[in-house]
């Protein structure tokens, strides 16, 4: 056998990394270990997801969207009054609400301009799409989890 034969060579460095005693760990590397998952226990993470929020913070967030809601179907209905006062005092919020209405006027000539089963075609193929995409969603996450653990069934 020649001295540098690969398997020969892979053999001895194998037996020699087997023979070498086994590396402790620092002493103090327990500790330090779980000093870290302590302070990550005790620190508050930057962002919880929703289902975490505590009552009083969901509750806030319902409110405020559905008083910006409230604000901008008016807004857009162009009934309020505090609009026209403000648009009294500052230049921009008058510039700012004769381009929204502007725009709504376009928008409502061009919508009228579409016909009305079209509107509804339209609607249902969304419909239509919508469940397409949650029902092939569900199926490609339940096999990607099946092949992840082989306990769970596709069934």
């Amino acid at each position: 056998m020649p001295p540098h034969d690969p398997e020969n060579l892979e053999r001895l460095l194998h037996r020699a990394l087997r023979d070498l005693p086994d590396r402790s760990a620092p002493p103090t590397l327990e500790h330090r270990v779980l000093g870290e998952i302590g302070r990550r226990a005790a620190a508050r993470p930057r962002r919880l997801a929703y289902a975490q929020w505590s009552p009083l913070a969901k509750f806030a967030f319902f409110a405020t969207a559905v008083a910006a809601a409230v604000a901008a179907a008016f807004v857009a209905s162009g009934k309020l009054e505090l609009l026209d006062a403000a648009a009294r005092r500052f230049e921009w919020v008058a510039a700012a609400s004769t381009l929204w209405q502007a725009g709504l006027e376009t928008a409502n000539a061009g919508l009228g301009l579409i016909p009305e089963d079209w509107v509804h075609f339209l609607l249902a193929a969304g419909v239509v799409a919508y469940a397409a995409l949650a029902l092939f969603g569900s199926a490609a996450c339940r096999v990607f989890l099946s092949r992840r653990d082989p306990r769970r069934s596709i069934a």
